[in-house]
């Protein structure tokens, strides 16, 4: 679970889950082809112009399944 807000994380109590405090627009902390799901959830209408198409492009480099051959 991401979220840039480390107070948020400290509230969710989810066993297994992996919490990381970043941010959409980099995603720095999660590798590539490394998760099986993305889910954003109230935060793109957050995010505008080429920030918001990066943001887009990060969430899709971190899927498994987008995996290039």
């Amino acid at each position: 679970i991401l979220d840039l807000s480390q107070a948020m994380l400290d509230k969710i109590n989810i066993p297994g889950a992996e919490l990381v405090c970043d941010d959409a627009r980099s995603m720095d902390k999660i590798e590539d082809v490394s998760v099986d799901v993305v889910l954003c959830s109230l935060c793109l209408h957050h995010i505008s112009g080429s920030t918001y198409k990066k943001s887009c492009e990060n969430m899709r480099n971190v899927i498994v399944s987008a995996k290039k051959s």
